[in-house]
C-alpha cells in the first residue's frame, strides 16, 4: 500500500455556486436552510441541488468514482483527465461554459438536466452549452421532499420526476419515455458529445431507491433508473476500477 495512489476519476460533477446567489427567488418565504447550509439534499432544497448529490450517489453505488470541479478552475484546465462531467447548475460563468464547450468538441462527454447553464453568473441568459445540447428552458423549484414528488412520467413503466418533461430540439433520442417523447438524447459535437435528460435521472433514482424503511432498494426498477444515470458513463468507455 506504501507506493499506492488512488487512480484520478474519469468522471466529474461541477459544484454549484454561481447559482446560490439567486436561488432566493425560487425558495418559497418561511422555508427552512437550504443551499450549501443544507445537511439534507434530498429535502429543503432546490431540484438542481438535489440532482447533484442524487447523480453521486447513483455513481457511487455503480463503482463508478466521481471528482468535484468547481466554477474557478473550468477555464484554468480542471476538467483534463476527465472523460465525463455532469452539470446541474442553472448559472455558470461564461468564461467556465467556453472552457467546457471546448473539452466536448475534444472529446468530452457532457451531461446536461433541465435547467443546467441556461444563465451566466449574473442570472443573465447564455446560450454557449444550451446551444450544443438545443435544452429548453426551465425555472428551478424549491423541493421541501424528494420522497414526497408525483411521478412526472413514465420510462418502461418505471416512474421518473421533474417535469413536464420537455425534449431537446436537436440530438437522436437514446431513452424514451413510455408515451414514446424523448427522455435522453445525444447529440455529437466534434470529437465529443452531449447527452440532454429531459428529467432529473438523479432524483428519480433517489425518489425509487431511497424511498423504503429498509434502507437502498434493490430491484430491476431501481436498477433500471442507476443504469440510466450511467449511460454517459458507459458511452464515454468508462469502466470500473473495481468491481466487487
Amino acid at each position: 500500500l506504501g507506493p499506492g495512489r488512488e487512480p484520478h476519476a474519469q468522471v466529474a460533477i461541477l459544484q454549484p455556486r454561481s447559482s446560490e446567489v439567486w436561488d432566493g427567488r425560487h425558495i418559497p418565504h418561511g422555508s427552512r436552510v437550504v443551499g450549501a447550509a443544507s445537511t439534507n439534499l434530498n429535502a429543503e432544497t432546490l431540484d438542481y441541488m438535489a440532482e447533484v448529490f442524487d447523480e453521486y450517489l447513483a455513481l457511487e453505488m455503480s463503482d463508478t468514482p466521481a471528482g468535484f470541479v468547481s466554477e474557478d478552475g473550468l477555464a484554468g484546465g480542471a476538467l483534463k483527465g476527465y472523460k465525463v462531467l455532469y452539470i446541474t447548475e442553472p448559472d455558470i460563468p461564461v468564461a467556465g461554459q467556453r472552457a467546457i464547450a471546448q473539452w466536448v468538441k475534444q472529446g468530452g462527454t457532457l451531461v446536461m438536466t433541465p435547467g443546467a447553464a441556461q444563465g451566466d453568473r449574473y442570472d443573465e441568459p447564455v446560450k454557449i452549452l444550451t446551444a450544443l445540447s438545443g435544452s429548453p428552458g426551465h425555472s428551478r423549484s424549491y423541493l421541501a421532499n424528494v420522497l414526497a414528488l408525483k411521478p412526472s412520467a413514465a420510462i418502461g413503466k418505471v416512474p421518473v420526476v421533474g417535469g413536464p418533461p420537455q425534449p431537446a430540439s436537436i440530438g437522436k433520442p437514446v431513452a424514451s419515455f413510455d408515451d414514446k417523447v424523448p427522455a435522453v438524447q445525444q447529440d455529437d459535437v466534434g470529437k465529443g458529445r452531449v447527452f440532454y435528460y429531459s428529467y432529473f435521472p438523479g432524483l428519480s433514482f433517489a425518489h425509487l431507491a431511497l424511498n423504503t424503511r429498509l434502507g437502498l432498494r434493490h430491484d430491476a426498477a431501481a436498477d433500471a433508473l442507476r443504469k440510466l444515470v450511467l449511460k454517459p458513463v458507459r458511452a464515454a468507455g468508462v469502466a470500473p476500477p473495481v468491481q466487487v
